[in-house]
């Protein structure tokens, strides 16, 4: 492979980096917990961008609301991993680390 080949296709690899990491922030998932009582909005980059939480919940213990706050952001998150690993995939055309078996 020559020079110049090499160097388009890591101009290319960096172009598509850049576009996969614009698609991060447009990337919307939303995790919950105990039947919708606790809701979480996260964004592709693991930022939750809104929280909502049921009347019901309020009435419940603190340590009830804290327990499925934690439950609606876990299920954000791991939905989060799950739609950033796809758009990797499909943008970028290379698996995600999440693809490879790693062994402790």
């Amino acid at each position: 492979m020559e020079f110049e080949e090499i160097m388009k296709k890591a101009e290319d690899v960096k172009n598509k980096l850049e576009e996969f990491k614009k698609e991060l922030s447009s990337i919307r998932v939303q995790g919950s917990a105990g039947i919708d009582m606790a809701i979480v909005n996260m964004d592709g980059n693991g930022l939750v961008v809104q929280l909502s939480l049921s009347d019901a919940l309020l009435k419940e213990s603190k340590e009830v609301q804290e327990s499925l706050i934690l439950s609606a952001v876990n299920d954000a998150s791991q939905k989060v991993k799950q739609e950033v690993a796809d758009k990797q995939k499909s943008l970028i055309g290379m698996p995600s680390m999440m693809d490879f078996p790693f062994k402790g």
